[in-house]
């Protein structure tokens, strides 16, 4: 089952396997972000796009790339790395690629919408688990 859908500044899609459910209304993971959001966008940009007050962190170790999560969006987390919108997780169901593919589908489905445009990749940290990215 897929457990996240993660879209990243490099273009890729990255469809993680095993999950629950929650939606963005209307929102659409696209390959350059989800919803209002795209890849890229700066962290003023950012807050603006989702009316958030995400901040810099204080601790400069931790001001190369953190997480933002948006207080309306529970199950969407924000990567900014360089002040720039790097990568959007989406953990939970409800919120689909645009081809239909969503947390929750089998990796098999994933495997029939995408076809051999799909690379599969066993997982760094999950033993049975892969990655899927378009």
């Amino acid at each position: 089952m897929i457990s996240r859908i993660e879209v990243s500044h490099l273009g890729l899609l990255t469809i993680l396997g095993v999950a629950t459910s929650l939606a963005c209304e209307g929102w659409v993971i696209r390959d350059d972000g989800a919803g209002p959001v795209k890849i890229g966008m700066s962290l003023s940009q950012l807050n603006t796009a989702l009316h958030e007050k995400f901040a810099m962190p204080k601790a400069k170790d931790e001001q190369g790339c953190f997480y933002g999560n948006a207080a309306k969006h529970p199950h969407v987390s924000f990567m900014i790395e360089g002040g720039r919108l790097a990568r959007i997780d989406v953990d939970s169901a409800g919120i689909s690629t645009m081809e239909g593919v969503q947390v929750g589908d089998s990796e098999k489905h994933a495997l029939q919408v995408y076809g051999p445009t799909i690379k599969v990749e066993d997982h760094n940290y999950i033993p049975e688990g892969r990655y899927l990215t378009i």
